[in-house]
């Protein structure tokens, strides 16, 4: 694993809790700059240019205003694509074997209706939120993650879903 981070400033703690479970090298790719560089303004060292604040906004889903000052909520909401966009069926079944391999490597049942149900859901949300291709599989990452991280409780997968 990597160092871990010393954040200097305000403004390299909120850049750090807004990147949340996503690795730095998956933010970093999907922001299109060198690690290092994110490193760097996770640590407070430097500050992101306008281009890059653009960025780290549509890459994090992040409002700018809370990012650089704190005021504010820190997601922003975006508004949902238009119904004529279409399904990007690729995109879904990496959600659908995503889903499945971390039921499997639980140990758990993977329901079909469930599955399907819970896919859904996640590609409806990460379609109104990220903005391309790379969000879209960083944002995946990250629901994988938590899904396995919580042992698949409160999904319909496994039919212990919350209400």
């Amino acid at each position: 694993m990597g160092r871990s981070l010393k954040p200097s400033t305000p403004f390299a703690q909120r850049l750090i809790q807004a990147r949340g479970e996503a690795s730095r090298m998956d933010v970093a790719k999907a922001l299109g700059c060198p690690l290092e560089t994110l490193g760097n303004y996770e640590r407070g060292r430097t500050f992101p240019d306008q281009e890059m604040l653009g960025r780290l906004k549509k890459v994090l889903g992040v409002s700018l205003d809370w990012l650089i000052t704190g005021d504010g909520a820190m997601r922003c909401g975006y508004p949902a694509p238009l119904a004529t966009e279409g399904l990007d069926e690729h995109f879904f079944v990496q959600i659908v074997g995503g889903i499945v391999d971390v039921l499997h490597g639980l140990g758990q049942p993977a329901e079909a209706e469930a599955v399907a149900i819970l896919a859904a859901s996640w590609y409806n949300d990460l379609i109104a939120t990220c903005h391309s291709a790379d969000e879209r599989i960083l944002g995946l990452r990250v629901m994988l993650r938590r899904l396995s991280r919580q042992g698949g409780e409160g999904t319909p997968a496994t039919g212990s879903q919350s209400t």
